[in-house]
């Protein structure tokens, strides 16, 4: 949108160049970026959850409720 100057902008120049050949990549790169951002976020939860608890769970019983903990976490996030 934004090499459209105002005189070029017409019902053909929007449909060619905002929903035409170059739409498709536009969806697909907010996918991609979208996704990024969701493996970055899980990625930081589970180094906080190794710095947070993990690190001090003492029993398997407390590994394995930071483990539930992290998933619920991240399945109500999501």
């Amino acid at each position: 949108m934004e090499d459209i100057k105002d005189e070029d902008f017409t019902e053909e120049k929007i449909e060619n160049d905002c929903t035409g050949p170059n739409f498709l990549k536009f969806v697909v790169f907010l996918q991609y970026t979208g996704m990024k951002l969701q493996n970055n976020f899980e990625e930081y939860i589970h180094e906080l959850f190794i710095e947070e608890c993990y690190k001090v769970a003492d029993n398997l019983d407390f590994v394995q409720s930071c483990d539930l903990l992290e998933k619920d976490i991240l399945n109500m996030i999501w």
